[in-house]
């Protein structure tokens, strides 16, 4: 069953969020986090309850947050800085490649406290799983609908899915067994990262005597972070600057506001954001526009129950389709139109439920840390736009084709000359505070 309806979206996330929890994952989601012993995927009970917690305490909480300011500032403005770099020499630039390295160094300094720094072929290989993860969890699988064919795996989905899980593990279970290694050798002095505080939880459980976490939940949460955490971020911020290309208007607004809240040559800092009105509104405007998840992780009812005056059997695969809610005429007027109109008050339609608020909450604050940037040192004051008539590169064009799977993704990959003289290196660097 597919919701549309905005009403009974919100029944389902709000007034019968308990019976809706459950989830349904495909077969491929079942054995990429290793038997959906993640946040993601488990079932609404003790389990997710447990994981939840660990992870909104110590990954989100705001000591932790506060501790790993410096190492979101430092990646953010590396790569401000290589954007620079770039621009001054008239160098073509993927903005969706430059995007996933700042948010998955980002996102291993907070996990472990390690960068893959200039290694190309790490980012590559770890994005080519990435993309394969998610593609595979978005392809449609007769196993799922026809439980009896699963056994079968007529279209290998599993088969696939286990190979690629091997992959991840090795790359995890490197990174654990390292970290043992280190804390053994150090006598386990030093900041405790995210990484540290799982496998502490692993060893000797929590305080509580209820926060023991298994090996395979170790890696299921590092799993769900990693890939929920960089390639909808990079995602987002690639859709986020592609729009801001298309619409100058919009570009100058967001600049002016950056020149009057932070200055004309000061660093954006965390402490801005929330002063950024319309730049939150352009962010918002493409979430809306362009879901990272525009069929969210499918849900089934713990029991039989009433939706909208129809009955739906426990059991019943449940999918809310977050497009068509944000571009239904009936909640948004011109809604394929880019309109990051601020007004107090006004705010998203229902959110997606316990699952899906701690997800989203990050990204959209990364994103705003990432493209508010801009660096005083020489590199402030400049705005982004697209050389028109320079060649090889030609003017500016604009795609909105996509890939479906997963994620919602750009389906053509282009390269842009981003011209030094016209280049809004402080709205990449607010994109990336945020």
């Amino acid at each position: 069953m597919v919701v549309s309806s905005s009403s009974l979206v919100k029944e389902i996330v709000r007034d019968q969020d308990a019976i809706f929890a459950n989830r349904d994952p495909p077969i491929s989601a079942v054995v990429l986090t290793y038997g959906g012993d993640d946040v993601a995927f488990s079932n609404y009970g003790p389990l997710w309850k447990k994981l939840r917690k660990v992870f909104v305490r110590e990954m989100l909480g705001g000591a932790n947050l506060e501790e790993c300011y410096g190492l979101r500032k430092q990646q953010v403005r590396s790569s401000v800085k290589e954007v620079h770099k770039r621009c001054s020499g008239g160098e073509a630039m993927d903005f969706g490649e430059m995007a996933f390295k700042t948010t998955t160094n980002a996102m291993l300094s907070m996990l472990w406290g390690g960068v893959a720094g200039d290694d190309e072929g790490f980012y590559g290989e770890f994005r080519e799983l990435e993309s394969e993860m998610l593609v595979l969890m978005g392809t449609p699988n007769v196993s799922d609908f026809i439980p009896a064919l699963a056994r079968f795996d007529l279209q290998g989905i599993e088969k696939k899915s286990k190979r690629l899980l091997d992959k991840f593990d090795e790359i995890l279970s490197s990174v654990i067994e390292e970290r043992l290694r280190a804390v053994e050798k150090r006598g386990g002095n030093g900041r405790k990262d995210f990484l540290q505080v799982l496998l502490d939880l692993n060893r000797h459980g929590g305080s509580d005597g209820e926060s023991y976490v298994t090996t395979n939940q170790v890696k299921a949460l590092l799993m769900d972070i990693l890939v929920g955490g960089t390639d909808t971020t990079s995602t987002m911020l690639e859709w986020t600057m592609a729009q801001l290309v298309k619409h100058p208007d919009a570009m100058s607004k967001v600049y002016k506001e950056l020149n009057e809240i932070v200055g004309q040559n000061d660093i954006v800092e965390e402490s801005h954001l929330p002063n950024l009105t319309y730049l939150e509104a352009v962010i918002k405007e493409t979430f809306r526009i362009h879901p990272a998840l525009p069929l969210l992780v499918p849900r089934c009812p713990s029991k039989t129950c009433e939706l909208g005056g129809y009955t739906i059997p426990k059991g019943t695969i449940v999918y809310l389709n977050a497009y068509a809610l944000h571009t239904d005429p009936q909640l948004w007027e011109d809604p394929l139109e880019f309109k990051p109109i601020w007004k107090e008050g006004v705010s998203w339609p229902a959110s997606g439920g316990q699952h899906v608020e701690i997800r989203v909450g990050y990204v959209i604050a990364f994103v705003r840390l990432e493209v508010a940037g801009g660096d005083g040192a020489g590199v402030g004051g400049q705005v982004w736009d697209c050389d028109q008539e320079d060649e090889p590169f030609g003017p500016c064009s604009y795609s909105q084709a996509v890939e479906f799977g997963a994620v919602l993704e750009h389906g053509e990959k282009k390269r842009v000359r981003w011209m030094h003289k016209f280049v809004l290196f402080r709205v990449f660097w607010c994109l990336c505070v945020v």
